[in-house]
């Protein structure tokens, strides 16, 4: 029997667990508190314990043809810094969650009010901005696009006439 090389970690990432669950594939899919969603594969199961709702875990990233993956987990003790910028999402529990169509739907109809500046004509300032903030984690894990909220623009209300 040979023995598996450890992976070579490329990069980490401590986050604040929101919310966990299993999906039918014996993965470990989990939220952060700001909404992003990440997964353990079902081949790494030593490290499903290290995600507990409401703690830090620091994520180990590594590269498999050309993919990254989560390669270690572990409980982190230290303090989580979460970008000033954005707001922190509250997390939807994993069975209460929608259905991927109406997600979908959802994400057009806010991307089609974003379009056509009409978001304050329903929403506040401050829930515009959680809105957009949301489209744009959607919209940029969909297409596996790195992002930095800091630098993105915030909504601003128009000015009235």
């Amino acid at each position: 029997m040979t023995q598996q090389k450890a992976p070579t970690i490329e990069r980490y990432e401590v986050v604040q667990v929101a919310s966990h669950k299993n999906n039918s594939y014996g993965d470990l899919l989990f939220i952060d508190s700001l909404g992003k969603e990440y997964k353990i594969g079902n081949k790494r199961p030593q490290f499903f314990g290290a995600i507990i709702d409401g703690r830090a875990v620091k994520l180990g990233y590594a590269i498999y043809k050309g993919k990254e993956y989560i390669a270690t987990a572990e409980l982190y003790d230290g303090q989580v810094k979460l970008p000033q910028t954005e707001p922190i999402h509250t997390a939807v529990k994993p069975e209460t969650q929608p259905a991927p169509q109406a997600v979908g739907m959802m994400t057009k109809e806010i991307g089609d009010h974003i379009r056509a500046g009409t978001l304050s004509k329903f929403l506040d300032v401050e829930t515009a901005n959680n809105i957009l903030a949301w489209y744009r984690g959607q919209m940029l894990g969909i297409t596996k696009v790195a992002f930095d909220g800091a630098k993105q623009p915030k909504y601003k209300k128009p000015e009235e006439k």
